[in-house]
């Protein structure tokens, strides 16, 4: 009897550690976000893939997102399209469109919410290589909420601000968290797709680069992979250039005032370039160029090509791309192309992300697209009519009921066909005729350089201060257009305003405040 007494504290002690395994076992909690997901698929991930395995303990959410299961570590919850989600805001049930993969960390605490918000807390983990309480720290401080909150039931957190910054998070995360379990698909790596969408604090600058006044296929044509030359070549009727009237054209125009800027060491003229290139597209610096000789590597500057918005609008064609040729003033050399491996850009786009399906934001140049890039508009001149800018309005073409179009006016000398020369403009402007995008304004469309120092114009010369840009600009050289505001035509000087001796020049200044769209139609134009 005396050996069954002692026994008896062994036994119930055995008992007591099997209970305690079992209730630390049973993982009990919710799939949140903005609402609660039910009929998730909802398991212990034991070997860390962001999958729910054959093998591993599994369950699914009730209406309420809530799950139970036995056993205990990290956790992922399948949200399928055939799951729905609860949003306790407006009572609606809402099927799920796009698959979502949501997961949580082993080291978070019990009764934590496995939600959007944690799994970029473990992607920060994954993609990082942080500590739990390093990640935990950077997402809360960011977010501006607690360590905990991070874990929270977002819709029942009780802080305003906390709550509104958890949601807003949240909503953020469901396109990029359906976009990398789309991207893993049924085998590929789901941990990593998460990491690279979702863990975006380890990057601390974007450096965008303009390679101004280039197409991709001018430079990034023959990159391996990306969707260039080759891809083009497929569809070599579609590169073929139309004349004026719409009709094919046998050959490409030449350079028109030839290949070559001034002053390069090697020198290609008009005549070397006129009938030789078949209407496709060419490699200037190819080592047997159809001109013969010389060769033009791609450290000789070539003529400038139009980089305009009127212009970039009649070669685009209304998106048929074919008139390239036709509305240049540099003729076939629109059509050339480089290869690209020679060029330090081309090292650093091996390094780097190249963006071979990017669309500039507007037709025509950089300063356009500059606008576009800070503030997707573009910027207001106001009464250009009536300002010293009065002289580079552009002149366009109008429909059958007096509307503007998108083209601009030609003179009667201008040639009728592009292999007979360049096309002649009435006036290519740098700013938009008024209410040409319907809301009664002057626009900036080309390059405009500020009125105030620092600016492409030179310092007024009666501005002791040296804030002022001189205005208006020195005239333009004798050509057929100007070409910004950098100089200005002749014409302008016919009725100067002289300032008294002392009184910086100050012109009305352009303003971007209101947003307006350039354009509706992505351009790979140079």
């Amino acid at each position: 009897m005396s050996t069954s007494f002692r026994l008896a504290p062994v036994a119930i002690a055995a008992a007591l550690t099997a209970l305690a395994a079992s209730a630390a076992q049973a993982a009990t909690g919710l799939v949140a976000g903005a609402g609660y997901y039910n009929n998730a698929r909802v398991c212990i991930d034991s070997n860390g893939n962001g999958r729910c395995d054959a093998g591993e303990a599994v369950a699914r959410t009730n209406a309420s997102g809530a799950f139970s299961l036995q056993g205990d570590g990290a956790l992922v919850a399948e949200v399928g399209t055939d799951a729905s989600v609860y949003d306790p805001a407006t009572g609606l049930t809402t099927p799920v469109t796009r698959a979502l993969t949501l997961r949580l960390s082993a080291q978070a605490p019990a009764a934590s919410v496995i939600s959007p918000v944690s799994t970029e807390l473990q992607a920060l983990i994954d993609g990082s290589h942080l500590k739990f309480n390093a990640a935990r720290d950077a997402l809360a401080t960011r977010l501006g909420v607690s360590g905990a909150q991070l874990f929270a039931d977002a819709n029942t957190v009780v802080d305003a601000t906390a709550k509104a910054a958890l949601l807003n998070e949240d909503a953020l995360l469901l396109d990029r968290i359906a976009n990398a379990t789309a991207e893993a698909g049924t085998a590929g790596d789901r941990v990593t797709a998460l990491a690279q969408r979702l863990d975006l604090d380890r990057i601390s600058n974007i450096v965008v680069i303009y390679a101004e006044n280039r197409s991709f296929n001018n430079l990034f044509g023959r990159f391996p992979g990306a969707n260039g030359l080759k891809d083009a070549a497929k569809k070599a009727q579609d590169n073929q250039q139309k004349d004026r009237d719409g009709s094919l054209m046998t050959v490409l125009p030449p350079a028109w005032n030839g290949l070559t800027a001034a002053g390069q060491p090697v020198t290609v003229t008009q005549a070397q370039t006129t009938n030789v290139w078949p209407n496709a597209p060419f490699q200037i610096d190819s080592v047997a160029p159809a001109w013969v000789a010389p060769v033009v590597s791609n450290a000789v500057v070539t003529r400038d090509l139009y980089h305009r918005f009127f212009e970039n609008q009649m070669q685009i064609h209304g998106g048929a791309n074919d008139m390239f040729a036709a509305w240049a003033d540099a003729g076939g050399l629109t059509m050339g192309n480089y290869e690209g491996k020679r060029s330090k850009l081309w090292t650093l786009a091996q390094h780097y992300v190249l963006a071979d399906n990017f669309f500039q934001g507007a037709f025509g140049g950089s300063f356009l697209n500059h606008q576009y890039l800070v503030c997707a508009c573009a910027p207001e001149y106001p009464n250009a009519d009536t300002s010293a800018a009065k002289p580079t309005i552009a002149q366009l073409q109008k429909d059958a009921n007096g509307n503007f179009v998108p083209a601009l006016a030609l003179n009667t000398s201008s040639p009728a066909s592009a292999l007979s020369g360049p096309p002649s403009y009435v006036l290519s402007g740098n700013i938009a005729p008024k209410n040409y995008f319907g809301d009664g304004t002057f626009r900036a469309v080309n390059t405009m350089q500020p009125p105030y120092q620092p600016s492409g114009n030179a310092p007024a010369a009666d501005d002791g201060t040296a804030k002022y840009a001189n205005w208006p600009p020195p005239p333009c050289p004798s050509r057929p257009r100007p070409t910004s505001a950098t100089c200005w035509p002749p014409r302008a000087w016919t009725t100067p305003t002289t300032p008294a001796a002392g009184t910086p020049r100050r012109p009305t200044a352009p303003t971007s405040t209101t947003p307006r769209p350039a354009t509706s139609r992505p351009t790979t134009s140079r």
